[in-house]
């Protein structure tokens, strides 16, 4: 595998992550943990998914179908939304004030961004790449440096968004997931 072909994986995964769900969950998780803790947990949780994708798509081929991965993603998808929009209608501002950053454990941190990105575009494109390349570790590899890239543009944006109410990121990030969710069943593909 040339540079330029890990170069394109990198660019590719990276330009897949800016508008994903895997990076709502980070501008949010980011107003309660540090930086470099939340982009650990990525390159952690998603280095695991590219590393799975691209092995199982060398290995098994074509013999998964991949409505049944696209129907799958849409219910995570809507259920993570609502569960988002449910925490945004609850969440009272005042209580923001009293509650101090939390630390949770970092392998549950890279768990959330394990189970973002299942059903992910950028994890069949992964997939894809390793299919097409022939070498699953190299690949998984320039795509967890990309996806973390992208994510780590994420990190920065929420550190500067802290004074947007939490609630209303709640609800934001609750209602686009729960559209993309709804788009995704319908046949409509999504990023």
């Amino acid at each position: 595998m040339s540079i330029g072909q890990l170069l394109l994986i990198l660019a590719i995964s990276m330009m897949a992550e800016l508008a994903d769900k895997t990076m709502i969950a980070a501008i949010l998780m980011v107003r309660a943990q540090s930086g470099p803790r939340v982009i650990a947990a990525v390159s952690i949780g998603i280095g695991a998914q590219a590393l799975i994708a691209s092995y199982l798509a060398f290995f098994v081929r074509s013999e998964v179908s991949g409505a049944v991965l696209h129907e799958v993603s849409a219910i995570v998808m809507l259920a993570i939304g609502v569960v988002l929009a449910v925490v945004g209608f609850r969440h009272e501002e005042e209580e923001e004030e009293d509650l101090p950053p939390t630390r949770a454990p970092l392998f549950k941190l890279a768990l959330i961004f394990f189970l973002a990105e299942i059903g992910d575009v950028t994890q069949a494109t992964t997939a894809g790449f390793a299919l097409s390349f022939g070498q699953p570790l190299l690949v998984a590899l320039a795509a967890t440096a990309g996806m973390t890239g992208a994510i780590s543009v994420g990190v920065t944006v929420g550190k500067a968004a802290e004074r947007i109410p939490r609630r209303w990121l709640y609800l934001a990030a609750g209602g686009v997931l729960v559209v993309l969710g709804a788009l995704a069943l319908a046949g409509v593909p999504v990023p």
